[in-house]
């Protein structure tokens, strides 16, 4: 299953979080947003443990109206639980408005889109991309198999920006990888791994 960025918001927020879902998915960023993951009839705090306990990154969009949420307190004592566990999650905070923000959150990274919402959000994508390239979940190197490291190279070359095709299976089962990538004279090369 792959890991996804959970996004915390106030409804309050709802066009800026719209707005950064939409440019963080242009990115190839796969995102856990309440709005595709929550379907009528679901337990609304189960889910939202469900997301948060399975994603790789929680970007929390910090206003205002959200410093009032009870939900946004609840989802970042969730998120702080599970980073305290060593989990993995990393924590990321999008501030829509100029706010002191709690002690906790002080040691995250911080993007003030009050100031400049687009660049605050160019510089969360960066962000994001590193930390899921650094951050391949669970991953023990002593207990990889052939398939999970597969998977691995796969999604470091596809979050690289090379366009990544996997040929028919192999005779041990596995897959190769044809990549595609225009060099720096605009020439396609292409490569099977």
């Amino acid at each position: 299953m792959e890991r996804k960025i959970f996004i915390s918001y106030s409804h309050e927020d709802k066009e800026f979080a719209n707005y950064l879902v939409e440019k963080l998915q242009q990115n190839s960023i796969p995102v856990w947003y309440d709005t595709n993951e929550i379907k009528i009839g679901d337990a609304l705090q189960d889910k939202i443990n469900e997301g948060i306990a399975t994603s790789s990154s929680i970007v929390f969009l910090i206003s205002k109206h959200s410093s009032q949420s009870a939900w946004l307190r609840n989802e970042l004592n969730t998120a702080l639980l599970h980073n305290a566990s060593s989990n993995g999650i990393k924590i990321f905070v999008v501030l829509l408005d100029p706010l002191e923000l709690p002690a906790p959150l002080l040691n995250t990274f911080i993007f003030e889109a009050f100031k400049e919402k687009d660049a605050a959000i160019r510089a969360l994508i960066t962000e994001l991309k590193a930390a899921a390239i650094g951050n391949y979940p669970k991953l023990d190197w002593g207990k990889i198999t052939s398939k999970d490291f597969e998977a691995l190279v796969y999604e470091l070359l596809r979050r690289q920006g090379y366009a990544v095709t996997r040929s028919p299976k192999t005779r041990d089962g596995g897959v190769d990888f044809v990549i595609t990538h225009q060099n720096a004279l605009g020439l396609t090369e292409t490569y099977l791994v």
